[in-house]
């Protein structure tokens, strides 16, 4: 549910900004040109020099804008990647019940579906929401510790 709350907050964002942005330039808000007259003995002289500190102040605008842009959506695909995620881990362990119940008294195949469970509930898994840079974090000390216990009690 989050996801679609940070998907809805970027669009109104990105459309707020893209308007604000036209209305800029139609009404041609912060020029950065000032003309600067100057008269002299009866005759008028006229300078057009930048105004660079408005142009610093209209980077800096437009490149805080964009990052809260970015960063909303990349709260979405977050958002969407853990939605995902924690689907697959609740159907995981809702199907263990199924599993363990027609395994009957096998210990050896219940701690195998153990074991699978265990790795499909922690180990990272890619979605296809995050790119693979974003989604490289492995959880695999976990699944460790579970196969050092399972050798310690074997012996």
């Amino acid at each position: 549910m989050g996801s679609w709350i940070w998907l809805i907050t970027s669009i109104l964002i990105s459309i707020a900004s893209l308007w604000v942005f036209i209305c800029a330039i139609k009404g041609k808000w912060f020029q950065p040109i000032i003309k600067l007259t100057d008269t002299r003995a009866g005759v008028t002289y006229t300078n057009e020099v930048f105004d660079f500190p408005l142009l610093i102040s209209k980077a800096v605008i437009i490149s805080f804008i964009l990052f809260i842009i970015s960063f909303c959506f990349r709260q979405y695909s977050i958002n969407k990647n853990l939605q995902v995620i924690n689907g697959q881990r609740k159907n995981a362990i809702d199907s263990y019940v199924l599993f363990e119940a027609s395994a009957e008294s096998e210990n050896a195949a219940k701690n195998v579906l153990l074991m699978q469970l265990a790795k499909s509930i922690y180990q990272m898994t890619l979605t296809g929401v995050l790119s693979g840079k974003q989604a490289e974090v492995s959880n695999n000390q976990l699944l460790e510790l579970t196969r050092v216990f399972q050798t310690a009690e074997k012996n």
